[in-house]
Protein backbone atom coordinates (compact mmCIF):
# COMPACT_ATOMS: atom_id res chain seq x y z
CA UNK A 1 0.00 0.00 0.00
CA UNK A 2 3.06 2.10 0.93
CA UNK A 3 4.25 1.74 -3.00
CA UNK A 4 0.99 2.52 -4.45
CA UNK A 5 0.94 5.47 -2.35
CA UNK A 6 4.29 7.27 -2.81
CA UNK A 7 3.38 6.34 -6.89
CA UNK A 8 -0.03 7.86 -6.79
CA UNK A 9 1.64 11.08 -5.72
CA UNK A 10 4.34 10.93 -8.89
CA UNK A 11 0.88 10.22 -11.07
CA UNK A 12 -1.06 13.34 -9.50
CA UNK A 13 1.70 15.75 -9.85
CA UNK A 14 2.36 14.83 -13.11
CA UNK A 15 -1.15 15.23 -14.60
CA UNK A 16 -1.80 18.45 -12.68
CA UNK A 17 1.62 19.57 -14.05
CA UNK A 18 2.12 18.11 -17.67
CA UNK A 19 -1.04 18.15 -18.35
CA UNK A 20 -4.03 19.96 -16.28
CA UNK A 21 -1.80 23.56 -16.31
CA UNK A 22 -0.72 23.04 -19.88
CA UNK A 23 -5.04 22.51 -21.29
CA UNK A 24 -5.83 25.32 -18.87
CA UNK A 25 -3.21 27.90 -20.61
CA UNK A 26 -3.35 26.35 -23.61
CA UNK A 27 -7.13 27.27 -24.07
CA UNK A 28 -7.26 30.39 -22.48
CA UNK A 29 -4.12 31.38 -25.22
CA UNK A 30 -6.85 30.47 -27.83
CA UNK A 31 -9.63 31.89 -26.27
CA UNK A 32 -7.61 35.53 -26.11
CA UNK A 33 -6.15 35.32 -29.48
CA UNK A 34 -9.10 34.32 -31.32
CA UNK A 35 -10.95 36.79 -29.75
CA UNK A 36 -8.32 39.52 -31.18
CA UNK A 37 -10.00 38.14 -34.33
CA UNK A 38 -13.04 37.05 -34.15
CA UNK A 39 -14.97 37.63 -30.90
CA UNK A 40 -17.86 35.12 -31.83
CA UNK A 41 -15.79 32.12 -32.96
CA UNK A 42 -13.46 32.78 -29.46
CA UNK A 43 -16.92 33.14 -27.16
CA UNK A 44 -18.25 29.89 -28.64
CA UNK A 45 -14.65 28.01 -28.18
CA UNK A 46 -15.05 29.29 -24.30
CA UNK A 47 -18.88 28.19 -23.84
CA UNK A 48 -17.44 24.73 -25.41
CA UNK A 49 -14.57 24.52 -23.17
CA UNK A 50 -16.82 24.78 -20.00
CA UNK A 51 -19.52 22.43 -21.24
CA UNK A 52 -16.54 19.88 -22.16
CA UNK A 53 -15.23 20.58 -18.59
CA UNK A 54 -18.74 19.83 -17.02
CA UNK A 55 -19.38 16.78 -18.96
CA UNK A 56 -16.12 15.58 -18.27
CA UNK A 57 -16.38 16.12 -14.25
CA UNK A 58 -20.06 14.57 -14.16
CA UNK A 59 -18.09 11.26 -15.84
CA UNK A 60 -15.03 11.79 -13.68
CA UNK A 61 -17.92 11.23 -10.40
CA UNK A 62 -19.62 8.36 -11.85
CA UNK A 63 -16.07 7.05 -12.62
CA UNK A 64 -14.75 7.29 -9.53
CA UNK A 65 -17.46 5.17 -7.89
CA UNK A 66 -16.73 2.60 -10.30
CA UNK A 67 -13.34 2.85 -9.30
CA UNK A 68 -13.55 2.13 -5.47
CA UNK A 69 -15.96 -0.29 -6.52
CA UNK A 70 -13.12 -2.04 -8.62
CA UNK A 71 -10.79 -1.21 -5.82
CA UNK A 72 -12.36 -2.51 -3.09
CA UNK A 73 -13.28 -6.10 -5.10
CA UNK A 74 -8.97 -6.41 -6.04
CA UNK A 75 -8.63 -5.84 -1.70
CA UNK A 76 -10.88 -8.41 -1.15
CA UNK A 77 -9.50 -10.98 -4.08
CA UNK A 78 -6.25 -10.10 -2.83
CA UNK A 79 -7.31 -11.02 0.87
CA UNK A 80 -8.82 -14.33 0.05
CA UNK A 81 -5.80 -15.28 -1.83
CA UNK A 82 -3.90 -14.76 1.09
CA UNK A 83 -5.61 -16.40 3.14
CA UNK A 84 -6.23 -19.52 1.40
CA UNK A 85 -2.14 -19.91 0.66
CA UNK A 86 -2.04 -19.40 4.30
CA UNK A 87 -4.43 -21.65 5.05
CA UNK A 88 -3.71 -24.29 2.29
CA UNK A 89 -2.36 -26.83 5.33
CA UNK A 90 -5.76 -26.40 6.89
CA UNK A 91 -7.76 -26.67 3.76
CA UNK A 92 -5.41 -30.25 2.48
CA UNK A 93 -6.42 -31.73 6.27
CA UNK A 94 -10.26 -30.44 6.77
CA UNK A 95 -10.80 -30.94 2.98
CA UNK A 96 -12.66 -27.40 2.69
CA UNK A 97 -10.75 -27.02 -0.66
CA UNK A 98 -14.33 -27.08 -2.69
CA UNK A 99 -15.27 -24.28 -0.05
CA UNK A 100 -12.38 -22.01 -0.69
CA UNK A 101 -13.00 -22.65 -4.53
CA UNK A 102 -16.26 -20.88 -4.33
CA UNK A 103 -15.58 -18.25 -2.73
CA UNK A 104 -12.51 -17.53 -4.45
CA UNK A 105 -14.67 -17.74 -7.52
CA UNK A 106 -17.43 -15.81 -6.02
CA UNK A 107 -14.87 -13.25 -5.35
CA UNK A 108 -13.24 -13.20 -8.53
CA UNK A 109 -16.60 -12.47 -10.69
CA UNK A 110 -16.88 -9.85 -8.49
CA UNK A 111 -13.99 -8.36 -9.73
CA UNK A 112 -14.78 -8.89 -13.31
CA UNK A 113 -17.85 -7.35 -13.00
CA UNK A 114 -16.56 -4.32 -11.93
CA UNK A 115 -13.90 -4.15 -13.92
CA UNK A 116 -16.08 -4.63 -17.04
CA UNK A 117 -18.35 -1.88 -15.76
CA UNK A 118 -15.67 0.40 -15.85
CA UNK A 119 -14.44 -0.37 -18.79
CA UNK A 120 -18.09 -0.33 -20.56
CA UNK A 121 -18.67 3.29 -18.72
CA UNK A 122 -15.17 4.54 -20.40
CA UNK A 123 -16.45 3.19 -23.70
CA UNK A 124 -19.60 5.28 -23.75
CA UNK A 125 -17.44 8.10 -22.25
CA UNK A 126 -15.78 8.50 -25.01
CA UNK A 127 -18.33 8.23 -27.54
CA UNK A 128 -19.69 10.66 -26.38
CA UNK A 129 -16.83 12.89 -25.95
CA UNK A 130 -16.49 11.83 -29.30
CA UNK A 131 -20.11 12.52 -30.52
CA UNK A 132 -19.28 16.48 -28.76
CA UNK A 133 -16.28 17.17 -30.21
CA UNK A 134 -17.35 16.53 -33.58
CA UNK A 135 -20.51 18.01 -33.55
CA UNK A 136 -18.54 21.33 -32.32
CA UNK A 137 -16.46 20.87 -35.29
CA UNK A 138 -19.33 21.22 -37.40
CA UNK A 139 -20.77 24.26 -35.71
CA UNK A 140 -17.66 26.13 -35.74
CA UNK A 141 -17.09 25.46 -39.42
CA UNK A 142 -20.36 26.07 -40.69
CA UNK A 143 -20.02 29.13 -38.23
CA UNK A 144 -16.65 30.11 -39.75
CA UNK A 145 -18.26 29.71 -43.04
CA UNK A 146 -20.96 32.12 -42.25
CA UNK A 147 -19.27 34.99 -40.98
CA UNK A 148 -16.30 34.09 -44.03
CA UNK A 149 -19.33 34.91 -46.45
CA UNK A 150 -20.26 37.94 -44.55
CA UNK A 151 -16.55 39.52 -44.87
CA UNK A 152 -16.38 39.21 -40.85
CA UNK A 153 -13.06 37.06 -40.92
CA UNK A 154 -10.57 35.74 -43.45
CA UNK A 155 -9.09 32.25 -44.57
CA UNK A 156 -5.89 33.40 -42.02
CA UNK A 157 -8.28 33.37 -39.14
CA UNK A 158 -10.33 30.11 -40.51
CA UNK A 159 -6.50 28.17 -40.54
CA UNK A 160 -5.70 29.75 -37.21
CA UNK A 161 -9.11 28.35 -35.58
CA UNK A 162 -8.64 25.06 -37.00
CA UNK A 163 -5.43 24.90 -36.09
CA UNK A 164 -6.55 25.70 -32.33
CA UNK A 165 -9.76 23.17 -32.60
CA UNK A 166 -7.74 20.31 -33.71
CA UNK A 167 -4.53 20.82 -30.80
CA UNK A 168 -7.55 21.42 -28.22
CA UNK A 169 -8.94 18.15 -29.53
CA UNK A 170 -6.57 16.77 -28.80
CA UNK A 171 -5.53 18.14 -25.41
CA UNK A 172 -9.12 17.57 -23.92
CA UNK A 173 -8.56 14.03 -25.08
CA UNK A 174 -5.78 13.43 -23.21
CA UNK A 175 -7.07 15.57 -19.94
CA UNK A 176 -10.59 13.61 -19.78
CA UNK A 177 -8.39 10.36 -20.08
CA UNK A 178 -5.42 11.89 -17.08
CA UNK A 179 -8.33 13.25 -14.83
CA UNK A 180 -10.00 9.37 -15.04
CA UNK A 181 -6.73 8.50 -14.10
CA UNK A 182 -6.20 10.86 -11.75
CA UNK A 183 -9.48 10.14 -9.48
CA UNK A 184 -8.78 6.38 -10.24
CA UNK A 185 -5.30 7.04 -8.47
CA UNK A 186 -6.88 8.79 -5.64
CA UNK A 187 -9.07 5.62 -5.13
CA UNK A 188 -6.10 3.50 -4.66
CA UNK A 189 -4.75 5.83 -2.12
CA UNK A 190 -7.42 5.34 -0.05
Amino acid sequence: KIKRLTRAFEIINRIIIGTFWFVLIYIISAVVVLYSQSKVISIYFLLWSVAYIILTSFFVKKKMRLDIAEAESDSKISGVLADSLTNILNIKIFSSSDKEFKYFGHNSLTLKRRIYESAKFGFWRSVLQTIMMVAFQAFILYTMIRLWSIGEITVGVFILTYVYLFSIFVLVWALSSDVSTFMMVVTLME
